[in-house]
């Protein structure tokens, strides 16, 4: 009797809380269930393969052909309802896409910057540090350094590396230098990166944002089978872009300690 008098009061006291409770919530308050459970889960998932990727040396291209190395990639299949308890456990915003012609779903979530980007995967804030800026030696011996930082490259050469974009005044935040040159006695850059505010049109085809991207697309075979939206199974995506330079790149690396 007194165990169902104070499991009244319970209850009482979880309805004041806020509405109804789930029966998941129910389940976490009495249990201890974790209700985000399989969003914990897809997030160590994903932190696992994102981890690999940025612990891996870049792959061995020419000077010029480094340059295309664009963006750490990483993906991992998970349901609908395993993302949007990711969602819930990081407080994310995101953005909704439904394909007028397949009808599949796509929920993307945008960053400002890598370090967020890499939170939300579940990063630890001192390997996000580290991660920023990491150089490599190559079995030849020279050193090569990975940047968490956009870059354009324009055909006459010139590398523009992103740091801001102000869509209203049209304009964009780079730091580049006034030629690629680089002093191999020195091993460095011939010339500074300089700062410096450029017209949008000066970087065309420049994504409109930060490419740094998290995203969940539904499978279009298990979103025909499944009668549940939370169990459809897909694809979930991570991205951040990088620039890979020979050498230390103290330089670039100023960019984004």
């Amino acid at each position: 009797m007194r165990a169902c008098s104070q499991l009244c009061i319970f209850w009482r006291e979880l309805v004041a809380q806020g509405p109804m409770p789930s029966r998941l919530r129910v389940l976490a308050a009495v249990f201890g269930y974790d209700e985000l459970s399989q969003g914990r889960a897809a997030q160590a998932t994903l932190r696992d393969k994102v981890l690999q990727r940025l612990h891996a040396r870049p792959p061995t291209f020419s000077s010029r052909n480094c340059r295309a190395y664009r963006a750490i990639r990483a993906e991992v299949e998970w349901t609908r309802g395993a993302f949007d308890q990711l969602v819930a456990l990081t407080n994310i915003t995101v953005d909704e896409d439904l394909a007028s012609r397949s009808r599949r779903v796509l929920f993307s979530v945008f960053f400002d910057n890598a370090s967020s980007a890499l939170a939300v995967c579940g990063v630890s804030a001192s390997l996000r540090s580290s991660f920023l800026s990491r150089s490599f030696k190559r079995r030849s011996s020279e050193l090569v350094t990975r940047f968490l930082v956009e870059h354009y490259e324009c055909p006459s050469g010139l590398v523009f590396y992103v740091l801001d974009r102000h869509p209203q005044r049209r304009k964009v935040l780079v730091a580049v230098r006034a030629n690629e040159d680089y002093d191999l006695a020195g091993l460095r850059p011939r010339y500074p990166l300089e700062r410096l505010f450029v017209d949008k049109s000066t970087l065309p085809g420049l994504p409109v944002r930060f490419e740094a991207l998290l995203s969940w697309r539904d499978s279009a075979t298990s979103s025909r089978s499944e009668v549940d939206p939370l169990l459809v199974s897909g694809k979930l995506s991570f991205c951040v872009p990088i620039s890979v330079v020979e050498g230390a790149g103290r330089d670039v690396a100023a960019l984004v300690s």
